[in-house]
C-alpha cells in the first residue's frame, strides 16, 4: 500500500494513465487466458506487478524502492496511450484529456503554492512560472481538441514543476535538515583551521549519520557533561546538541563559558505535514538544534 501511494506522486503526471493501462493490461491477459499475442505487453506488466507486490512485503520500505519497476510501467503505459491514439477510442481519449488537464492544473497550483510555503529569494523564478503558464494556456486553447496536445501540456507542466521544486522548494526545505547544516558548518570551520575534529562532539543525541557525512568524519557521541573535563582549560570545544542538551550543559556545567555558534531549526523533510508547510504554523512543528 505504501509503495502504491508513493507511485501516485512519483509517476506524475502519468499516474492515472499508469493504473488505467495496468488494469486494462491485466484484463486483456486474463481475457485471453494468458495466451499472449504478438506485440502485447505482458512481460512489463508482470514485472511491474511482481516488483510492486514483492517489495510491498518488505518490513521496512522507502519510496525509492519501487523506482526500479518504473521503466516497466513506463513501457506498458506508453503502449496503452499509443493504442488509444491509433485506434481512436473516443471514451479513452476523453478520459485522457480530462484527467491530464485536471492533473496539469493541480501541478501548476502546487508549483505556485511553493512560493507561499517558502518565500522566493528572487522574483526571477515566479516570473518564469507565470510566463510558462501563459504559454501553456495559449497552446492548449488553440489545440485542446488534440489528445497529443494535452499530453504535451502535461509534460511541460511537470517540467516546470520540477524546475520549481529543485531550484526553490527543496533547497529551502533542506535548511531545516539541521544535521546536514551543522555538518557543513563544522566542515567549513575545519577547512579554515579554526578547530579540529577532536574538538567537535554531539551531546546527548547518539550518532547522526547525516552529521557524520556532511562534516566529513564520524563525530564523537557524548552522553554526560563530565566528558567536557577531558579538554584542557581554555580550550574551545564545539558541541552539537538539542534544546534538552543545551539546558543540561547550562545547568550541570555552569563553570564553562557557553556561546551559541549556530542555531538550526530542525524538521524531518521526509515527514512533511500541512502544519509545517504553512508558514503561520511552522514554528510549532520545529525542534531546536544548536552548535555551542
Amino acid at each position: 500500500m505504501f509503495l502504491t501511494e508513493s507511485t501516485l506522486w512519483a509517476f506524475l503526471p502519468w499516474t492515472l494513465l499508469l493504473f488505467t493501462a495496468w488494469i486494462v493490461g491485466w484484463f486483456d491477459i486474463i481475457k485471453a487466458k494468458f495466451k499472449i499475442e504478438k506485440g502485447q505487453e505482458a512481460i512489463t506488466i508482470g514485472a511491474f506487478t511482481f516488483a510492486l507486490f514483492a517489495l510491498s512485503k518488505s518490513s521496512y520500505q522507502l519510496p525509492h524502492y519501487i523506482f526500479v519497476a518504473y521503466p516497466f510501467a513506463a513501457i506498458f503505459t506508453a503502449k496503452w496511450v499509443i493504442c488509444v491514439l491509433e485506434k481512436g477510442w473516443q471514451w479513452a481519449k476523453n478520459t485522457v484529456k480530462i484527467t491530464q488537464i485536471v492533473i496539469s492544473i493541480l501541478i501548476w497550483a502546487a508549483a505556485a503554492a511553493t512560493f507561499y510555503t517558502f518565500k522566493p529569494n528572487s522574483i526571477l523564478l515566479p516570473v518564469m512560472l507565470v510566463i510558462g503558464l501563459i504559454m501553456v494556456l495559449y497552446y492548449i486553447t488553440k489545440n485542446y481538441k488534440k489528445t497529443t496536445a494535452v499530453l504535451q501540456v502535461s509534460f511541460i507542466s511537470i517540467c516546470f514543476f520540477n524546475l520549481v521544486m529543485n531550484t526553490h522548494f527543496y533547497p529551502e526545505l533542506m535548511k531545516y535538515q539541521a544535521y546536514s547544516v551543522g555538518g557543513k558548518h563544522m566542515n567549513n570551520l575545519i577547512e579554515k583551521g579554526e578547530t579540529t575534529k577532536d574538538n567537535f562532539i554531539i551531546f546527548p543525541m547518539g550518532s547522526a549519520h547525516s552529521l557524520d557525512f556532511y562534516s566529513g568524519w564520524i563525530v564523537t557521541s557524548v552522553w554526560y557533561t563530565a566528558y567536557l573535563c577531558e579538554y584542557e582549560e581554555g580550550e574551545t570545544v564545539y558541541v552539537y546538541t538539542n534544546a534538552k542538551g543545551k539546558k543540561m550543559i547550562e545547568d550541570e556545567a555552569p563553570e564553562y563559558e557557553i556561546e551559541v555558534e549556530k542555531y538550526m531549526p530542525y524538521y524531518k523533510p521526509a515527514e512533511l505535514r500541512l502544519e509545517f508547510l504553512n508558514p503561520e504554523t511552522r514554528e510549532s512543528t520545529l525542534r531546536h538544534h544548536y552548535i555551542l
